[in-house]
């Protein structure tokens, strides 16, 4: 955990091996967005042990609670507040990076309480959707920029709220209906059928205690 003398920033992004957060949002496409936004090509991963026992051994925390901190199950309160403290002091943590080797693949990031399903894809994206070898049911949908605009009962593809910047992703949804249901949608499902399109994702091969 040497400090480092050269002046640059450090950037870390930390990943836990379940594939679906508390929300039901894949963590897999979570990461492939990084990429198709511009963000990241690649990420760091903590190896929580490795880094606990290098803090131990620098003498930045007693060895007892290095040893707690591999093994409670609250990471986000015990590991990542030392963690990002460590980083903003300048110290290099042990890590292992790992390529981010495709974009985001066009699908569903996440379903909502009204059964809206918000997508991976952004509003230029959809003319990938115009042919028979999507989803079926969903090749069809008109585009509208706003929910409101949607006539009552009618499915559509709209431009979502969920945003980086001024690149906002599109949703499936149903005015006044369930979109997940009737087309049988859910977290993690591709909207074009895997033969037109090659999904990659970057898997750690470091396993993070659970």
């Amino acid at each position: 955990m040497a400090r480092p003398n050269d002046g640059r920033r450090h950037a870390v992004r930390l990943v836990l091996l379940r594939r679906y957060d508390r929300r039901g949002v894949d963590r897999r496409l979570t990461l492939s967005l990084a990429k198709k936004l511009g963000l990241a090509d690649a990420v760091e991963l903590f190896d929580i042990p490795e880094v606990m026992a290098a803090a131990a051994g620098r003498r930045f925390v007693p060895r007892e609670t290095a040893d707690y901190v591999v093994s409670t199950q609250f990471r986000s309160l015990e590991f990542l507040p030392r963690a990002a403290f460590w980083l903003m002091q300048g110290y290099v943590l042990p890590s292992h990076r790992h390529a981010l080797p495709a974009d985001a693949s066009d699908a569903v990031r996440w379903v909502d309480n009204f059964g809206n399903c918000k997508t991976t894809a952004l509003p230029g994206d959809l003319a990938a959707f115009r042919d028979e070898e999507s989803i079926s049911g969903i090749a069809s949908l008109p585009h509208y920029d706003r929910l409101k605009d949607v006539p009552d009962g009618e499915a559509a593809f709209v431009t979502g709220s969920s945003c980086l910047g001024e690149r906002r992703f599109v949703e499936i949804v149903i005015q006044g209906g369930n979109a997940a249901q009737r087309f049988g949608l859910r977290s993690g499902k591709h909207l074009i059928r895997p033969g037109e399109r090659t999904s990659v994702y970057a898997e750690p091969t470091i396993a993070v205690p659970a």
